[in-house]
């Protein structure tokens, strides 16, 4: 008997995950027959679907389905899912029933759990936990993950579901211990928590839904996506190199000198000096003039220009690196990237956040506190000797030093003024949070009649802040790129026209 449909249509409506079935129901009890669904109209018989020696699809065909009435088989294949493995399946079923195995890497091995209580979760190999203190005096946990760049940020609660991820445990099971000993049961906080965890690469199992990754799949096919894409690597990209050897050896063999006490004093001095140096030699025409008496800076050079950028940049961020260095930790990558349609370089200095608020300070002031040292070097050079050679070099350096530190030290943008904020507030993800509260957050807080906490009052004038800036910027990359995009396309109308 033929069917004028799809067999694999009308069985995948009726299929249920088969990690929820008993295992001594074999393959027949991973199809779960609904009313009037196809083992009914079937007689409850055998669903033939091809011989060992076959392959599939040629048996089917894509579209057949072949029973035969009469030949009541369920009791055999119910004893075949028991019997040993040694047996010999077809000669059981007489040719009659395929047993598909499940593959090492196939839709099988990650099948979408719809039932999360019984799953049972187990800790990955790959990780290290520091306990730290925050300045008021709570204490917190942070989780690093030892191949790749990324860290979580535990209370004392998740510390306490992260212990009992033994593989022992079901969902359930953490649910009902975690109620017990704080009181609380949130699923969505819970299970939030777990997929986190298992997307960070934390669990040895992470089990993933396939009609998910599906989804995910035709998204990224979709033009949409693909022009988002092309505007967030504008906006935000990055391309970066590993860096860690150079800087440990480079710490370990001279690096070391620059943290000690001696060097720390003079570099305040230098940085206090080195401001008012730096508006007097800017100031005086006498000093900005060159050996030959031509205007010094009508006599700026290309060339030098960009050997001053180079320096500032390089020392910023090693700077950053070997304060990391400095506190034990490791500098994962460093490279150069675009932000907002600027290009930026950056290091990436993560595994500082396993040290306390003091560290984390200290590695992210280090960069903008180099610029402020060379700007202060190169004023109080050209205080001091004002025709020297190599003063055209010592005041871009100057300049471009203290322009990199100020605006580094912009809060509103993920540079390093940002992270000290972050850090002094011991609030991670303060931008996130912010825009989310001001997006959606603070009106249901007026709803409510409900009052502003301190952490409240702080996400919203951040957000609101971080927006107002956003779209700033946003309108000067359009007004910018826009016009010279409609001045290119004038030109060509233009020459069309000429023709």
């Amino acid at each position: 008997m033929l069917s004028t449909t799809n067999v694999w249509d009308r069985l995948a409506s009726e299929l249920v995950d088969p990690e929820l079935l008993p295992e001594s129901r074999g393959l027949w009890g991973e199809i779960t027959p609904r009313p009037g669904g196809l083992w009914q109209s079937a007689g409850d018989e055998t669903l033939a679907i091809g011989r060992k020696s076959q392959t599939l699809w040629t048996a089917l065909n894509d579209s057949t389905m072949v029973w035969h009435p009469g030949r009541n088989i369920w009791n055999i294949v119910n004893q075949i899912s028991e019997a040993p493995v040694e047996d010999n399946v077809w000669e059981t079923l007489d040719n009659e029933t395929l047993v598909l195995p499940r593959g090492a890497v196939t839709v099988w091995k990650k099948p979408a759990v719809r039932d999360l209580a019984r799953v049972k979760l187990r800790r990955g190999d790959q990780w290290a936990l520091k306990e730290l203190k925050s300045a008021k005096g709570e204490t917190y946990w942070v989780l690093k993950h030892l191949v790749s760049p990324v860290y979580l940020r535990l209370d004392e609660q998740q510390l306490f579901l992260w212990n009992m991820l033994d593989g022992s445990h079901t969902v359930q099971d953490l649910a009902v211990e975690c109620f017990v000993k704080y009181g609380t049961l949130n699923i969505e906080w819970l299970t939030g928590f777990l997929t986190q965890l298992g997307q960070k690469g934390f669990l040895s199992e992470a089990r993933a839904d396939v009609y998910q990754d599906a989804q995910q799949q035709e998204i990224k096919r979709s033009v949409r996506y693909k022009v988002l894409k092309v505007i967030g690597l504008i906006f935000q990209s990055e391309l970066g190199i590993p860096v860690d050897g150079f800087y440990t050896f480079l710490y370990k063999s001279v690096g070391w000198i620059l943290y000690t006490r001696l060097f720390q004093i003079l570099f305040v001095a230098v940085t206090l000096l080195g401001v008012p140096a730096y508006f007097i030699v800017s100031g005086a025409n006498n000093v900005l003039t060159s050996a030959t008496g031509t205007d010094f800076l009508v006599q700026t050079g290309l060339v030098s220009l960009i050997v001053a950028q180079v320096i500032v940049f390089f020392i910023h961020e090693s700077s950053h690196a070997l304060t990391v260095c400095h506190y034990g930790r490791h500098v994962r990558r460093g490279g150069v990237g675009l932000y907002f349609g600027m290009v930026a370089f950056f290091m990436d200095t993560t595994d500082i956040w396993m040290e306390p608020r003091g560290p984390r300070l200290a590695v992210t002031w280090a960069g903008p506190y180099s610029g402020f040292i060379l700007g202060g070097i190169g004023s109080l050079l050209l205080f001091f000797f004002p025709h020297t050679a190599g003063a055209q070099l010592a005041y871009q350096m100057a300049s471009i030093g203290y322009l990199v530190s100020i605006g580094n030290m912009n809060p509103l943008l993920k540079f390093d003024g940002y992270y000290m904020l972050t850090d002094w507030l011991e609030m991670p993800r303060l931008r996130e949070r912010s825009l989310e509260f001001v997006k959606s957050g603070v009106w249901k807080k007026i709803k409510a009649r409900e009052h502003l906490n301190k952490e409240e009052t702080i996400l919203l004038i951040f957000g609101l802040a971080a927006f107002v800036y956003t779209g700033i910027m946003i309108a000067l990359i359009i007004w910018t790129f826009g016009s010279s995009i409609y001045t290119f396309f004038q030109s060509l109308i233009g020459g069309k026209l000429a023709l």
